[in-house]
C-alpha cells in the first residue's frame, strides 16, 4: 500500500498499526538466540540488540543512468523516461502501489534497516574523531578519543536506543491434526488463517521492558547519545579499559541529581570477545558483569510495630536483569548473565539526588595468552553532577561581567579580556585570588552558597580560585557545557560489599 496514506500525520501511539514508529511489523526477526544459561531462565543470548526503520522506507530509485542532470528530471528505473518538471512524474499507480517509474522506490527489510544503523555508528565515531567529546563542541586539538573502539561505538549506538512502546503483531498458526479415522483416511486438511495477536513491549507499570525478544534494547536515536554544549539538558560519560584477570573490578562512583522515566540514568557495558567454537554450549570466552549500585531511602510499613520505617540501603542491579524489588530493605543478590557481550541497566523509576556506583567486573576469563587482556567500553548518559553546577543559579549576572566572549569556540578556550576584567572585579581585595566572600560581595549569594561555589571551582583544593580556574568556570558557563564531574575511581580484586553482598549500609 502507499505508506504515506497508511496512517494520518497525527495519531496518538496504538491507532496505527502499520507503519508507524511505535510498533514492530509482524515479519521482523526475533530473538533470542541459542544460549544453554540464558534458556535455562526463559531467555537467551539477546538478538537483536537493535531495531531501525525498515519496513515501506520510502528513498531514492536510480535510473541506472549516470547522465541524467541539470535540465531532466528522473522518473524511471533503468528507462529513459525524464520530464522537464518534477510534477511531471507520476508518483503512484492507479492502485495505489508506488510505480517502478518513478524518482522514488519501497524497499523493506533488514537491508533496510541496517543501512540506518550503519549511518549511526558513522556519526557517532565522526563525533569523537571531531573531538566534541567530552566538552560537547568540535575541537580538532582534541585527540584522546579520536579512534574510538568497535566496542565503545557498539555500547553508544544501544545506550541511544530507546523502547518502540508500542507492540508487535504476533501471528499463530493451527497445525496439523493427527487423522483418527479407523480407516486412515481423512479429508484433506486445509490449514486456516492464522489469528493475530499483538503483544505489548511495556511492562504493565509502565517501565521499559528491554531488552526482550522483539526489539532487544530498542530503537535507536542519536539526540540520545550526542551531548552538545548549550543544547543538551543531560550528560555524557565514557570510558574505555581492560579486566587481564578473573575476578578483578573497576568502580566509579558519580553523584547524580535524579531519574524518572524522561531522563533515565542509562549505563551500558560493550566489549568484543574472543571467538568462540560453533555449536558450543556458551560462547562467552571471557565474561564481563556490568552492576550499578544506588543508595536509596526505602519506606515499609510495620504490620508487627504498627509504624512505617525508613531506612538506607543499597539496591543492586545486575545488567540485563529485571530492576529488583523496590520495596525491600536488602535487595536480592542478582546473577550476572553469563551469555551476552552487551549488558545494560536503565535506572527509570523516579529517583531522588544520590550516589550511583558502576561497577565492571571479570567473571571468568580464558587463560590463553592470546584472550588476555580484555578491552571493554562503558558509557552513562542521564543526570549526572556536572561541573559547576552551583555557579548556574548565577550564570546570567557572572556572564555579564564577562561577556559572552568570543563569537568563536576555539577563541573561547584562551583567558580573553573578558575573563580577566571579570577576575578583576571579582577580586575584590586585590590579593590575586577570588574566595568565598568575594563571591557574597559581588554575587550577594549566601556564605554557604558561595563555599559551594568556590568548591566547585577550585580543582587544586586551596580554598580559592586562580585566574586560571576562574577561566576554566567561565568557559563552561559561556558553552552550557554539562560535561560530569570526574568519578571517584577505584580498582582491585573482587569486593561483595560492591555486589551488595555485605548487606544494608
Amino acid at each position: 500500500p502507499n505508506a504515506c496514506q497508511v496512517c494520518p500525520r497525527t495519531f496518538a501511539p496504538g491507532e496505527c498499526h502499520i507503519h508507524d514508529a511505535y510498533n514492530m511489523p509482524a515479519n521482523s526477526s526475533r530473538g533470542p538466540a541459542r544460549s544453554v544459561w540464558n534458556l535455562n531462565k526463559g531467555l537467551g543470548r539477546i538478538k537483536p540488540e537493535v531495531v531501525a526503520p525498515g519496513d515501506m522506507i520510502v528513498s531514492a530509485n536510480s535510473d541506472g543512468n549516470t547522465h541524467t542532470n541539470g535540465d531532466k528530471v528522473q522518473c524511471a528505473k533503468k528507462t529513459d523516461t525524464t520530464f522537464a518538471s518534477a510534477e511531471q512524474c507520476t508518483l503512484t499507480s492507479p492502485f495505489g502501489e508506488y510505480s517502478t517509474n518513478t524518482a522514488l522506490n519501497v524497499k523493506s527489510g533488514s537491508s533496510v534497516a541496517a543501512g540506518l544503523i550503519a549511518g549511526a555508528a558513522a556519526v557517532v565515531r565522526q563525533y569523537f574523531a571531531d573531538g566534541y567529546y567530552p566538552e560537547g563542541f568540535k575541537d580538532g586539538s582534541n585527540t584522546q578519543w579520536s579512534n574510538p573502539s568497535a566496542a565503545l561505538v557498539r555500547a553508544l549506538i544501544v545506550n541511544s536506543a530507546r523502547t518502540v512502546r508500542g507492540g508487535v503483531d504476533v501471528y499463530t498458526y493451527e497445525t496439523e491434526p493427527p487423522c483418527l479415522s479407523e480407516t486412515g483416511e481423512c479429508a484433506p486438511w486445509v490449514q486456516p488463517p492464522p489469528t493475530i495477536s499483538t503483544v505489548g513491549v511495556l511492562s504493565p507499570n509502565g517501565d521499559w521492558n528491554t531488552p526482550n525478544g522483539y526489539e532487544g534494547y530498542g530503537r535507536p536515536a542519536l539526540k540520545n547519545i550526542l551531548n552538545f554544549a548549550g543544547e543538551s539538558d543531560w550528560s555524557l560519560w565514557v570510558n574505555e579499559g581492560s579486566l587481564s584477570q578473573v575476578n578483578r573490578m573497576h568502580s566509579w562512583q558519580f553523584p547524580i541529581l535524579g531519574a524518572d522515566y524522561s531522563s533515565p540514568l542509562k549505563v551500558t557495558l560493550c566489549y568484543t570477545d574472543p571467538p568462540g567454537t560453533p555449536g558450543a554450549d556458551n560462547l562467552l570466552i571471557n565474561d564481563l558483569d556490568l552492576v550499578v549500585q544506588l543508595t536509596t531511602i526505602v519506606t515499609r510499613y510495620d504490620v508487627n510495630l504498627g509504624i512505617t520505617t525508613t531506612k538506607e540501603t543499597f539496591v543492586i542491579n545486575y545488567g540485563n536483569q529485571p530492576p529488583p524489588e523496590e520495596n525491600a530493605f536488602i535487595s536480592e543478590v542478582g546473577e550476572g548473565d553469563r551469555a551476552n557481550t552487551v549488558e545494560e541497566i536503565v535506572i527509570q523509576r523516579p529517583t531522588q539526588p544520590t550516589n550511583v556506583t558502576v561497577i565492571v567486573f571479570s567473571k571468568r576469563m580464558s587463560t590463553l595468552p592470546a584472550h588476555s587482556p580484555q578491552p571493554y567500553a562503558v558509557v552513562v548518559t542521564g543526570q549526572m553532577l556536572p561541573f559547576y553546577l552551583n555557579w548556574n543559579e548565577t550564570r546570567s549576572a557572572v556572564l555579564a561581567i564577562t561577556g559572552p566572549g568570543p563569537d568563536n569556540v576555539e577563541d573561547k578556550l584562551g583567558k580573553d579580556n573578558g575573563i580577566l576584567v571579570g577576575f578583576d572585579y571579582f577580586d575584590v581585595f586585590k590579593q590575586i585570588q577570588i574566595d568565598a566572600r568575594n563571591l557574597e560581595l559581588r554575587l550577594g549569594v549566601s556564605p554557604a552558597k558561595a563555599v559551594l561555589m568556590i568548591e566547585d571551582a577550585d580543582l587544586d583544593k586551596n580554598g580559592y580560585l586562580d585566574v586560571d580556574e576562574f577561566g576554566r568556570c567561565i568557559r563552561t558557563l559561556r558553552l552550557g557545557n554539562r560535561r560530569p564531574k570526574d568519578p571517584v575511581y577505584r580498582e582491585g580484586p573482587l569486593d561483595p560489599f560492591f555486589l551488595g553482598q555485605s548487606g544494608v549500609m
